[in-house]
């Protein structure tokens, strides 16, 4: 009798610490339609992807705005993934010291603000829970009410073992793909972390931009010798360039920026019409700096910012980024105080794309396929349109066409590309002892290409 009890409880156990994780993807997702302006970064800083050290000092924070009426009462939890972003089979009491599960107590309600949200923060490591071993990791959010999930967001957590050397960002080797794409050679130092068998143990992953849609996974040695493990490879490690973003400054509504040729009013936010968009695969490289996609939320219309504008190129692209945005002690005014518009994108071609969607798509919407950034095209104004709700900020994008009934993203019909096109490369390595029960990231660098 005490074994089927036993049994009983271990069942209601397992079934009530599954739920969580039932019906979400190990991906950068929103399954609740009241959150809005989701960013998991640093604490303090404004740009860059959730990776922190095992052994630092780190803290990461998330951070969502959520338009219910009410405060809700929202747990979250961390979920130890493999290297492809399947599930690990480890307990969570196996990776995390503390509370693996958790409530979110840090909100706060906007102010002078026309759209009404809730801002939510969460910190990890925090006084609850640390994380203890090194990998690729889910954050997930969830109503803990309704027991359905929010969102969830990837970020990493890294051993630094293996030296990354001699990393190379050089024009394709292959003839034709010269001027359009980047190909990434790199070496591996184990001098102090011997590898037993790098071919079987190591899997490597490449990232452009830190977009994991064209990420290049599972990368093996072409060989080794001593303590170094060589990736030198021609034509393998190879990436489209795409052109430098296009991007919308909508921090002010006070005034009109180079981009804009309207803003309409509302009760609860505002509508910001931007000019009409060009296809550029036909016009030359132009240099000039921007976020490599991603995205920066600040208001500079009532919470003492300096009104600065980032310079534009003719073009009406950002040529002077850095330095722009204000300090920490800010950051959590610009969280609270910024309001919402609904931005009209329009790119203007003389006929749709055959067979072909275009989609807006950047660092924002995590890349993302979905019909609220697809475009449809307008017979009258002979061009595709969208509008995407957007929190006050700078916001990095491209316009992306995908084949009709598959999910890859290609950019040379409406961005161009160019083997001149500043990108950031960012190199992962894990690793899969033997007797190991998950895959350990044991290297990280990352590398820029620059003007050949």
């Amino acid at each position: 009798m005490k074994k089927v009890i036993l049994l009983l409880i271990i069942i209601v156990i397992s079934s009530g610490s599954s739920f969580s994780q039932f019906d979400i993807v190990y991906d950068d997702e929103v399954y609740d339609e009241s959150i809005g302006a989701v960013e998991f970064r640093y604490r303090g800083q404004f740009t860059g992807f959730p990776i922190m050290n095992l052994r630092g000092n780190q803290s990461l924070l998330l951070s969502f705005d959520d338009f219910n009426d009410e405060n809700r009462y929202l747990n979250c939890k961390v979920i130890l993934c493999n290297a492809d972003w399947t599930p690990s089979e480890l307990d969570p009491i196996e990776y995390i010291d503390g509370f693996d599960d958790n409530r979110i107590e840090e909100f706060e309600l906007s102010f002078n603000t026309r759209a009404e949200y809730i801002n939510y923060e969460v910190q990890i490591p925090n006084e609850d829970f640390r994380i203890t071993k090194s990998g690729n990791y889910i954050m997930y959010v969830y109503d803990s009410d309704r027991d359905v999930p929010v969102l969830t967001r990837r970020f990493l957590v890294l051993e630094d073992k293996l030296k990354i050397a001699e990393p190379v960002v050089e024009a394709s080797s292959q003839v034709a793909q010269r001027n359009t794409h980047h190909e990434i050679k790199f070496k591996i130092n184990s001098e102090n972390f011997p590898v037993a068998n790098p071919d079987k143990e190591l899997a490597v992953v490449v990232l452009q931009n830190w977009r994991w849609d064209n990420a290049i996974k599972n990368i093996k040695p072409r060989f080794t010798r001593s303590n170094i493990i060589d990736y030198y490879y021609p034509n393998k490690i190879v990436f489209e360039t795409g052109n430098e973003f296009r991007g919308i400054d909508i921090r002010s509504f006070d005034f009109l920026t180079p981009q804009m040729k309207h803003i309409d009013i509302f009760d609860d936010g505002y509508g910001v019409y931007l000019k009409s968009d060009l296809p550029r695969y036909t016009k030359p490289y132009l240099s000039y700096r921007d976020l490599n996609g991603d995205f920066v939320i600040q208001n500079n219309d009532n919470n003492g910012n300096s009104a600065r504008q980032i310079l534009l190129s003719p073009e009406g692209q950002a040529t002077n980024i850095e330095s722009v945005f204000s300090a920490e002690g800010n950051m959590r005014r610009n969280k609270l105080n910024s309001d919402y518009a609904d931005v009209h994108f329009e790119l203007t071609v003389s006929q749709p794309y055959f067979d072909k969607d275009v989609y807006v798509v950047g660092q924002f919407n995590n890349w993302k396929l979905r019909e609220s950034n697809r475009m449809l095209y307008n017979e009258s104004t002979q061009s595709y349109k969208s509008t995407l709700e957007l929190k006050q900020g700078y916001y990095d994008y491209v316009y992306a066409q995908v084949d009709k009934g598959k999910n890859e993203i290609s950019l040379m019909e409406t961005e161009g590309s160019h083997y001149e096109t500043r990108n950031e490369y960012i190199i992962l390595v894990y690793q899969r002892a033997i007797g190991d029960r998950h895959d350990r990231l044991v290297g990280y660098r990352t590398i820029s290409s620059s003007p050949f």
